[in-house]
């Protein structure tokens, strides 16, 4: 095959044509304590901080990196392709460059692509087409390397954990039952583990109902183990499983299908996926007629339901023990009553989703998903009756109304997400190779849908680096996909696999996954909405090209290396789904950009006379891409719209900062505003969190342009947000140009009915889409996303409180009188006949050139820090200017750049509250204990420390102080941007913040309100005993404060979840950072995810 250099030059090193920067990564937990630490990481220079952190974190290979190694030659191998290993004498340590892992991953495909013939010809063709193949190979190595480095396109997981440890360390491990596939086509079992690595993320095995044989139940388990171990997940159809009662051969009645999906998912839970960050990653699917279908179905809904009673239950004992409530129900048993009187403490059991409540029930490790046929639907419409069938003989169990059925399944997806559809016969016409067999199940996030025993790998395109400005790059798209094609046929041939059956199967086939990332944010820096004709007509377009391309190599490749072997026995089937795709074309609608022959000229020769046929049965997919979008900078994943308009930005050294969307200006430019416009919808943004309520010269902006600009949920205090049919009308419009499937989340709100998720799944089916899953906003326990401000909990908890005696709520502050004051402008009068605060102007006040203000010195860990400040005639501050000790240091120079843009941005009229929102809590060295600071003694950054001390001056807000001088009393203080949850008030030391988690805020309130002002000394839990640990006191303002701090608690974490965080904190970190990524959780601070993200 020929290659030909499009993004890079022959004229220096690869490494010599990218710009690199040397940074670290420091990830924390909320109480400071470093959870990962690297320095000296050499990335390349525009690399974002959270790409950075995402490398060194869960990429990086961490142990028996060798210093040096040495080469090891091979026969018909080119020198500079020949395996390498550890010299004598050296040391072992971890990567820290991200050389090392492209040219790990680049020359490991290299090298197999080498043995496989990729980069010569191997049958009669003109001699003179080819150049030298060394030369070929050269730029196959290079072009690719030059992609991983820009962000162009990232493989799979699974890729960046195994591939290339053997070939550039040495590396190799156990062999762990993996198979390979020889040159001569038979499978061989492996020596170890990375000599033939694991790069497939996607397996689909079938179970047969037996326990301990081959293919059974426990060989499974084994097989999954196996695959979660390198970082894959799995996908398997259960209902070949007996039903419960059903009878055994041996005698007896078999314990039925749910009992051992609870084992399969206890397991799934245990193993760290790759052995890094998220858990097992699986999908358990299931016929209609199973016996067993109602448990299914259920099984999510009321495991969650157990978990919210062990919450429930256990906050409840606690306050009959606590004497809280007035009377003890009889039912509480004595034993816990006696262990009360005795003073045991109840454990309150969290519902995180890694908590004791959830971790102490079942169904929480996988996606559930049925399989719906068009006979069973017509059944709903007719409401005819539903046949259950037994699994041992085929006799019939039961029957059921089959609308009853559907009803129970759009009731538990509306309660908890569960399960998803997948359309079994839209699934099956679309299926390449009919002649041997059905497809049966998918993988865990349900985008590889293909025959059991089969493996996918993955890879994903970033089309945000396909435009230059408005202009969609078709020649270097085209380029890309051609190249990935050929890396993901490359792992097929060098790759090892859990079962021999996986093995044969995968290199039979050969099945690819290519597909692509931030299509929503390429849309809005297109200036078009994600529910517009015209976005949906950009997608479909781009998705065709993909496609055409992959599948135009793939016979590009069978002409030089064969079609794969099963080609002949399914060609007649195979034909036909590519027509369908040809003919799905004549219905496209091309954007401006695009004519009909970028496209055509892919499809043209795939279906004529001389058609070689395929290399690969499948090439494409849309994959979810949780992670690996985040490597590559992208605004969204796969083919989700953008979540928010307001992102955190990670910062180096721990800590993150609020930023707009990097999409935005560059959307705003493509509509045509102004450079000043731009400014100020940026300040507005960043205020708001969206556009809804922005004018120029008194006018709204246009519906057209506010709908670039809707997110899945409402952004910050706004109200509009993709309707839910949006999100299925984008699938449908890519579907019909893709060999596999969507994974995808339908987003509903709230709000939503059951209703409404029964027209979801119906117009999914209808669109023919291969599956759908919806999300109703804070419908699971373990993802309570809200991202709009519901009726306040707070209020509504102090009312039963008061109904029952305990505290009074006359006179306290009320959540209005405490929310901050964004602008002081004038206030206009909205749409709504509300009034709303004004953007500032844009031109700049000048300050005096004699000016008042004052000088602060502090240490900061020893540090000393001048902060010096200057006023306007009114008062108001208009410039501030900050000196450390040390000279020559970064710092120093940072810290006068930003003094100088924070003076002239409060001169421009951006208010205080606003700079004091951004940049507190902000998080770099140094840190620590200040000095000689009457009113703050904590702080996690120069910038934190300055932003605190103007609040508390300028503004008078206290809640920034850590102590009170007036009567030596600790304040509230609530951390948002390091998500801290202090309790607020009555809790004292000298010179130590204490801070306590979500879960224990409540209880530990209630106990103070219900004791009373009582002096004590508190031991262990309350108060960690230290030398400095003095006596609590209750100030007789304690219920008061306490009412106050609950308040600004809340507050808090409800603008948390506006900026889309979950408002739970993370398990592993303890920061707040919790992203919902499908249906799935993942903490953008530390990645810690559910397992299926």
């Amino acid at each position: 095959m020929k290659f030909v250099r499009h993004f890079t030059s022959s004229d220096f090193p690869i490494e010599q044509q990218i710009k690199w920067k040397i940074c670290e990564s420091k990830i924390t937990k909320s109480n400071g304590t470093v959870i990962f630490h690297m320095e000296n990481i050499e990335v390349p220079n525009h690399w974002s901080q959270q790409a950075v952190n995402i490398l060194a974190q869960k990429y990086f290979r961490k142990a028996g990196v060798p210093d040096r190694t040495q080469s090891f030659k091979e026969d018909n191998i080119p020198h500079w392709l020949w395996k390498r290993g550890p010299m004598l004498d050296t040391n072992f340590s971890s990567e820290t460059s991200a050389k090392q892992v492209f040219h790990r991953l680049a020359s490991t495909w290299t090298y197999w692509g080498w043995k496989e013939g990729i980069f010569e010809r191997t049958r009669e063709i003109e001699p003179l087409v080819y150049e030298n193949p060394e030369k070929n190979a050269h730029i196959f190595y290079d072009e690719i390397y030059f992609m991983l480095a820009h962000q162009f396109a990232a493989p799979n997981s699974p890729q960046w954990f195994n591939t290339g440890l053997f070939w550039a360390y040495g590396i190799t491990g156990d062999a762990n039952g993996q198979w390979a596939i020889n040159n001569d086509g038979a499978a061989y079992e492996t020596t170890n583990s990375y000599e033939n690595p694991q790069p497939h993320a996607c397996f689909i095995q079938p179970i047969s109902d037996n326990l301990i044989e081959d293919g059974g139940i426990f060989d499974l388990l084994k097989k999954e183990a196996r695959l979660f171990k390198h970082g894959s997940g799995t996908g398997t159809n259960f209902s070949n499983l007996r039903g419960k009662s059903e009878k055994l051969s041996g005698g007896g009645i078999s314990s039925g299908l749910m009992s051992f999906l609870k084992i399969f998912d206890t397991a799934a839970g245990s193993i760290s996926s790759g052995g890094v960050t998220r858990r097992a990653a699986k999908m358990v699917c299931l016929n209609l007629d199973h016996p067993e279908i109602e448990d299914f179905i259920d099984w999510k809904m009321n495991e969650e339901a157990k978990a919210a009673s062990l919450y429930v239950g256990s906050k409840y004992i606690d306050r009959i023990g606590k004497g809280l409530l007035s009377d003890s129900p009889d039912d509480i048993p004595r034993a816990i009553i006696d262990r009360h009187n005795n003073g045991f403490e109840t454990k309150i059991y969290d519902l995180n989703f890694e908590g004791e409540a959830i971790n102490t029930v079942s169904a929480q490790n996988a996606n559930n998903s049925i399989r719906i046929t068009y006979a069973f639907l017509h059944m709903v419409d007719s409401n005819g009756d539903w046949a259950l069938i037994n699994r041992k003989d085929g006799s019939l169990n039961k029957k059921i109304k089959a609308r009853d059925l559907w009803d129970k399944i759009t009731r538990a997806a509306w309660a908890c997400g569960d399960p998803g559809l997948l359309f079994d016969d839209t699934i099956n016409e679309w299926h390449t190779c009919k002649s041997d067999g059905r497809i049966n199940a998918c993988n865990p996030c349900g985008e590889y849908q293909f025959l059991d025993n089969t493996a996918c790998n993955l890879a994903s395109l970033n089309l945000g680096k396909f435009l230059k400005g408005s202009v969609f790059q078709i020649k270097d798209f085209e380029h890309a996909t051609r190249l990935w094609t050929i890396v993901l046929e490359i792992s097929v041939y060098m790759a090892s696999f859990p079962s021999r059956e996986i093995a044969e199967n995968s290199y039979a086939y050969r099945t690819l996954g290519l597909g692509y990332a931030n299509l929503g944010g390429m849309l809005m820096r297109l200036g078009l909405g994600y529910d517009s004709d015209e976005g949906r007509n950009w997608a479909s377009s781009i998705t065709a090209l993909m496609h055409g391309v992959a599948y135009e190599t793939s016979q590009e490749m069978a002409k030089e290396l064969g079609p794969f072997s099963r080609w002949e026995n399914n060609k007649e089937s195979m034909l036909d789904v590519i027509e369908k795709h040809q003919s799905a074309m004549n219905n496209l609608c091309l954007p401006h950009q695009l004519k009909d022959e970028d496209i055509w000229k892919h499809y043209r020769n795939l279906t004529n006379t001389y058609n070689p046929g395929f290399r690969n049965a499948q090439v494409s997919l849309i994959a979810p891409t949780g992670t690996i979008s985040l490597l590559m900078d992208c605004d969204t994943s796969g083919i989700e719209p953008d979540f928010s308009l307001i992102k955190y930005k990670n910062l180096s050294g721990g800590g993150v900062m609020q930023i707009v969307n990097e999409c935005v200006p560059e959307a705003l430019t493509t509509l045509g505003y102004t450079g000043v416009q731009i400014h100020t919808m940026i300040q507005h943004i960043d205020a708001y969190g969206n556009l809804e309520e922005y004018t120029i010269n008194g006018q709204y902006l246009p519906e057209e342009h506010l709908k670039v600009f809707d997110c899945a949920n409402p952004s910050g205090t706004g109200t509009r947000f993709l309707r839910p049919l949006s999100h299925v009308l984008m699938m449908a419009a890519v579907q019909p140009f893709l060999s596999g499937a969507i994974s995808k989340t339908c987003n509903l709100p709230n709000s939503a009915t059951i209703e409404d998720v029964d027209f979801i799944y119906r117009e999914a089916h209808r669109l023919n889409l291969k599956a759908i899953a919806i999300y109703r906003d804070g419908s699971k326990l373990t993802q309570p996303l809200s991202s709009k401000k519901e009726i306040d909990p707070v209020t509504s908890y102090e009312l039963r409180m008061e109904e029952r005696g305990l505290i009074k709520t006359t006179g306290g502050p009320t959540l209005e009188s405490i929310q901050e004051a964004m602008f002081t402008m004038h206030k206009p009068i909205l749409k709504n006949g509300s009034s709303a605060k004004q953007l500032p102007q844009s031109s700049r006040r000048q300050l005096p050139n004699r000016r008042k203000g004052y000088t602060q010195k502090i240490r900061i860990d020893g540090q000393s820090v001048y902060l010096r400040t200057g006023e306007y005639e009114d008062g108001k501050l208009g410039e501030i200017w900050s000196e450390i000790s040390r000279e020559g240091s970064s710092v120093r120079a940072l810290l006068g750049g930003f003094c100088k843009l924070a003076s002239i941005s409060l001169q421009f009229g951006v208010p205080l509250e606003q700079l004091v929102k951004s940049f507190v809590y902000t998080k770099f060295e140094p840190a620590g204990i200040v000095q000689d600071h009457d009113k703050i003694k904590m702080t996690t950054s120069i910038f934190d420390f300055i932003f605190r001390e103007l609040a508390i001056h300028y503004l008078n807000q206290n809640e920034y102080a850590n102590v009170n001088p007036e009567n030596n009393e600790t304040p509230i203080f609530l951390d948002l941007d390091s998500f801290k949850s202090p309790l607020p008030l009555h809790e004292k030391t000298l010179e130590t913040e204490i801070t306590y988690s979500d879960k224990d805020l409540e209880s530990r309130a209630m106990n103070w309100v219900a004791q009373g002002p009582v002096p004590r000394r508190t031991k262990g839990e309350w108060l960690k005993e230290t030398e400095d640990s003095v006596s609590i006191f209750y100030p007789p303002e304690s219920e008061e404060s306490y009412i106050k701090g609950l308040k600004i608690y809340e507050k808090l974490r409800q603008k948390s979840k506006s900026l889309n965080f979950t408002g739970n904190s993370c398990p592993n970190c303890g920061h707040n950072t919790l992203k919902q990524i499908g249906t799935c959780v993942e903490c953008t601070t530390c990645f810690q995810n559910t397992g299926c993200g």
